[in-house]
């Protein structure tokens, strides 16, 4: 879990927006405290008060949006469209913070605090993914038959991606690849389970989305 930190500070307030701004820009390796201490125009000193690790600070400045993730995966999916809108969400935080799901792999074998808090973190999204599978099965938007295996592996194919889409080496960066929709590649692995009334739902939440369309739809 996250370590509870006093919000509101104005300087550990900057601290974290330049942080996010200057590792987006030059990746997390090749940025210093010294080059956030720089950006914020305040002494590496007063950084160090507020952030003596880098690791601390970088899972600081994920910590929000990890905390607004756990509040929505307490409870399971009632609808196709609310797991389309979690793939939405991931989505939005992938492409917010490249650097630190570009470099995730690395990340995750640099600090055991970041490694520790990623597993735990793809342990709730399984866990919400099969049990909402299988209770939208229960309301029939799911094929009958479908066993708990197969849930199981959907689930587990869609935490897969959640962890390596984004990722450097992932064929996301290749030329053939990355006109792939992410969110419509996630909803093409739902849909030979659904039943006829879940791919209506499913269409549904898809046409509601303000995104350009699927090229590889």
């Amino acid at each position: 879990m996250f370590m509870d930190h006093t919000c509101g500070n104005p300087t550990r307030e900057l601290i974290k927006a330049k942080a996010k701004e200057l590792f987006n820009q030059r990746g997390y390796a090749c940025v210093s405290l010294r080059d956030i201490a720089a950006a914020c125009h305040i002494s590496v000193g007063n950084l160090n008060y507020h952030f003596h690790r880098k690791e601390l600070l970088i899972m600081e400045v994920q910590r929000g949006i990890y905390d607004e993730f756990y509040g929505l995966l307490e409870s399971t999916a009632q609808t196709v469209a609310d797991i389309v809108h979690k793939f939405r969400l991931i989505d939005r935080n992938q492409r917010e913070y490249p650097y630190y799901f570009k470099n995730m792999l690395e990340l995750c074998r640099s600090y055991e605090v970041i490694r520790t808090n990623q597993v735990y973190f793809r342990e709730k999204l399984f866990t919400y993914y099969l049990q909402s599978f299988m209770h939208l099965a229960g309301k029939g938007l799911f094929l009958e038959g479908t066993s708990q295996n197969q849930f199981y592996s959907l689930a587990y194919s869609i935490v897969f991606q959640h962890t390596l889409w984004y990722e450097s080496d992932a064929p996301t960066y290749d030329l053939f690849f990355r006109e792939i929709n992410y969110v419509w590649h996630l909803c093409n692995l739902l849909r030979p389970y659904l039943t006829t009334t879940g791919l209506a739902e499913l269409e549904q939440a898809l046409s509601a989305q303000t995104a350009s369309p699927d090229p590889g739809r």
